[in-house]
């Protein structure tokens, strides 16, 4: 997933009148070095659809929480009622060093609820990293070189 206009449409759903619920409980990632997180194919495919097919989620967890780990690449995504993205760093070592990520985007947050807190992020060619907040509701602290929209 990318930006453009079925994200755009997402957001504005998820904002406005999409309703998520979690019901299978509760993932904490880590303290781990990962190259990134993603989604299933299935799961993918139908978020990308929701824009043009509006319905009720469930999503697949309850809680995400994030926190301490090193990702390398992109673009990582989750899917949870409420995240958690906590003390992780974005190197953007995944890539070559005159590559920067699709839109600048290293991940999308996608529930209902989210939360980022003291996150990092390394900026490449004085472009400053993305992290997508596909929520109705976010907050955000201490985040350095790491843009949250």
């Amino acid at each position: 997933m990318t930006g453009g206009a079925p994200f755009e449409e997402l957001t504005a759903q998820v904002r406005d009148a999409l309703q998520l619920t979690g019901d299978a409980g509760e993932v904490h990632v880590r303290d781990n070095r990962l190259g990134r997180l993603a989604i299933g194919a299935a799961m993918a495919g139908f978020v990308t659809e929701l824009p043009n097919k509006p319905r009720a989620v469930a999503a697949v967890y309850e809680r995400f929480h994030l926190s301490g780990n090193v990702i390398d690449g992109a673009v990582s995504e989750t899917l949870a009622r409420h995240t958690a993205v906590t003390a992780n760093d974005f190197t953007l070592d995944g890539f070559p060093r005159d590559q920067s990520p699709p839109d600048d985007t290293v991940a999308h947050v996608i529930g209902d609820t989210a939360v980022y807190t003291g996150n990092h992020a390394r900026r490449r060619a004085d472009r400053t990293v993305v992290l997508r907040d596909v929520t109705r509701a976010g907050a955000e602290a201490a985040n350095l070189e790491l843009r949250i929209v």
